[in-house]
């Protein structure tokens, strides 16, 4: 099954090959006027009687010119629409991901909150994470120091990182103006 994202992409690469045909149709249309136009004047004067097919000719490519640049200016538009598709998409796969991860760690949690309480039950006393004096400290004397961070605390900062990803993605989303 392919993704929201992976379909997204494939519309992107779809309106990104069909803009560059466009493209190249105008400029290989201008090139062959542009060379019409540079030998017109010596066909004219070699047979009279090609001033009116050369006219014909040049209006045609003239035509096929601009009608080129507005299909590639209409390509443009759907590009960045199918970009802007793409960034929507992925944000929206980072927060799915975010929220298997908060849902996960809610499970986690149930299960710690649980424990800890039959712990407290047992025992007479809370049980809490210990945090050493020194957990701001990289290394002391060359010897690193660890530090104990719960998997539900890892699970949350990972589901905010994400969280974070995708507001990212939108903000720079917003921040472009959508085409005219």
């Amino acid at each position: 099954m392919v993704s929201a994202t992976g379909m997204a992409a494939a519309a992107v690469e779809d309106a990104r090959a069909t803009a560059g045909r466009w493209e190249a149709d105008e400029a290989a249309k201008r090139a062959e006027l542009a060379d019409l136009e540079r030998r017109a004047g010596d066909e004219v004067l070699a047979d009279e009687s090609a001033a009116v097919r050369l006219a014909g000719e040049m209006a045609s490519l003239r035509a096929g010119v601009d009608i080129a640049r507005r299909a590639g200016v209409a390509a443009g538009r759907r590009l960045a629409e199918a970009e802007r598709a793409l960034v929507v998409a992925r944000a929206a796969e980072l927060r799915e991901q975010a929220e298997g991860l908060r849902r996960e760690a809610a499970g986690r949690q149930a299960v710690t909150d649980e424990l800890l309480g039959r712990l407290r039950e047992h025992e007479g006393c809370d049980f809490v994470p210990f945090v050493s004096p020194d957990a701001g400290l990289l290394a002391t004397m060359g010897e690193p120091v660890i530090r104990s961070v719960p998997l539900t605390s890892q699970l949350l900062a990972r589901a905010a990182g994400l969280d974070a990803q995708a507001d990212s993605l939108l903000a720079q989303l917003s921040a472009v103006a959508a085409p005219v």
